[in-house]
């Protein structure tokens, strides 16, 4: 009888360990899901710093009062002028460097004068679809070349 009671006992503290290594191999499992969605998102967010550099630079490079064709690297451009800031709105193709794989990013450029030689430039990254930017950068030009317009 004392025999019995002992394998019973070799069984139930086997059953709560099961539970509990499954307890902790689930908390384990959400972690590294969780730690996943947020490495995409961060990924996600450096392409979008990125990019934004790029068209910034791209636009520094010019100091043109209005952008010619070709300054900004982005496809499909949609321009929209108004009497102190004109916006401009494309779509720029990133590759990542394994060059396997490829996404669109929606980008929204917005040039204010603030005076007849320094222009706000504010760049919004999103996703393809649209909806809330991923990175917003602003920055401030001194246009030379409007001067001497």
């Amino acid at each position: 009888m004392k025999k019995r009671g002992e394998i019973t006992a070799f069984y139930v503290e086997t059953l709560v360990m099961i539970v509990v290594m499954i307890g902790i191999l689930l908390v384990l499992t959400r972690i590294f899901g969780i730690a996943r969605g947020e490495s995409v998102r961060a990924k996600r967010l450096s392409e979008a710093v990125t990019i934004a550099q790029n068209i910034e630079e791209s636009l520094q490079l010019d100091t043109s009062e209005k952008l010619p064709e070709g300054t900004l690297p982005l496809r499909d451009i949609e321009e929209k002028r108004e009497s102190t800031s004109e916006q401009y709105i494309g779509y720029y193709d990133w590759t990542d460097t394994d060059s396997t794989t490829a996404r669109t990013y929606r980008v929204e450029v917005t040039r204010q004068w603030l005076s007849d030689t320094l222009a706000q430039d504010t760049i919004a990254v999103s996703a393809e679809d649209g909806g809330e930017a991923i990175y917003t950068l602003q920055a401030r030009s001194y246009l030379r070349g409007k001067e001497a317009a």
